[in-house]
């Protein structure tokens, strides 16, 4: 692999890991003032060294992961490219006006297997369950209602899969990781 650090006229830095051949940059992170930065695009992307398919992306201002009009964290699968997870957040926190904060997806089919509600951060929704699990066929397993963070009820209607768990931010921090 092949690091290459590029300075930008606005003052960002651009840090770029490409595989052997210098084609294919696996690896790009968006830097001002030493913090994760980019105005018009994800700060951080990662690509997949087999397929080449991008496998994340997250969107970072100022240091903090952030982005208005849309999911700042995004996962795809390394296999098909499927979109596989989206997670929102404004300032560091969780969050999301019109829909769930965080979805996982099947990347086989697209079915919707996860969805969680957020307020301010913590689980909460006033007009439904705040967090749904379904299978790959998209029927309901659990359904959890929850107001300000606090448990409110849950109504099983299927067993869960081990592999299905609280996504609550399985990436949040990567960039500082693989950037470091």
């Amino acid at each position: 692999m092949l690091r290459e650090i590029r300075k930008c006229e606005d003052g960002h830095s651009v840090d770029l890991t490409t595989d052997d051949s210098g084609r294919i940059v696996l690896v790009e992170c968006w830097f001002l003032d030493e913090k994760p930065n980019r105005s018009d695009g994800p700060a951080f992307v990662l690509r997949d060294e087999n397929t080449a398919f991008i496998t994340l992306e997250e969107w970072w201002r100022s240091g903090v992961v952030h982005r208005l009009d849309g999911p700042a964290i995004i996962e795809y699968d390394p296999i098909n490219g499927a979109l596989v997870v989206e997670t929102w957040y404004a300032n560091g926190m969780f969050c999301r006006s019109d829909g769930p904060c965080v979805v996982e997806r099947c990347p086989e089919t697209g079915a919707v297997l996860y969805e969680e509600w957020r307020d301010n951060g913590v689980e909460s929704r006033a007009d439904g369950p705040a967090i749904i699990y379904r299978d790959e066929k998209s029927n309901i397993l659990r359904e959890e209602w929850w107001k300000g963070g606090k448990s409110i009820s849950v109504r099983n209607l299927g067993p869960i899969p081990p592999t299905y768990s609280r996504s609550s931010s399985k990436n949040f921090g990567r960039l500082n990781i693989v950037a470091s």
